[in-house]
């Protein structure tokens, strides 16, 4: 098993539902399924939709930027490759706001509700995965949003 293995858990890449969620990962850029026949949000993404039925939905690119919804400290190590404390993150898009990801923090920063965040790409794990960070902030070293 190499490093990267050992010290992360990695997410399923090639789901049917969310592959194109994390091949447009690779690409940078932030996408979420809608519904080709009406429009309607597809969050977390499924292959149908469930206000009209189709099977017709495609992937659509979002700003990533958002605000923060929510989160909270880990201090209680569950697992030996996460270090405490860490900060899970929940973060409603801003131009698309009933449709929200989690995210992780290192640490536990000074955070405010409804603070303004926005996407990084994280390719530590072998799996590209979008992060979310305070703008203005930098929580790890980085230049606009974009692959660390």
């Amino acid at each position: 098993m190499d490093r990267i293995r050992r010290t992360h858990l990695v997410p399923v890449d090639d789901d049917p539902d969310t592959g194109g969620f994390f091949e447009a990962a690779r690409r940078e850029e932030l996408v979420i399924r809608v519904c080709a026949g009406c429009g309607a949000v597809l969050h977390l993404p499924r292959a149908y939709c469930h206000t009209c039925g189709s099977w017709d939905g495609r992937w659509q690119p979002v700003a990533g930027f958002g605000t923060l919804y929510s989160w909270t400290v880990v201090e209680h190590q569950v697992h030996p490759l996460y270090p405490v404390p860490y900060t899970v993150v929940l973060v409603e898009l801003l131009d698309v706001p009933s449709v929200r990801f989690v995210g992780h923090l290192p640490g536990a920063p000074a955070l405010v509700a409804g603070q303004r965040m926005r996407v990084w790409f994280d390719d530590a794990v072998g799996v590209v995965v979008p992060q979310w960070q305070p703008v203005g902030d930098l929580v790890q070293p980085s230049t606009t949003a974009g692959r660390r």
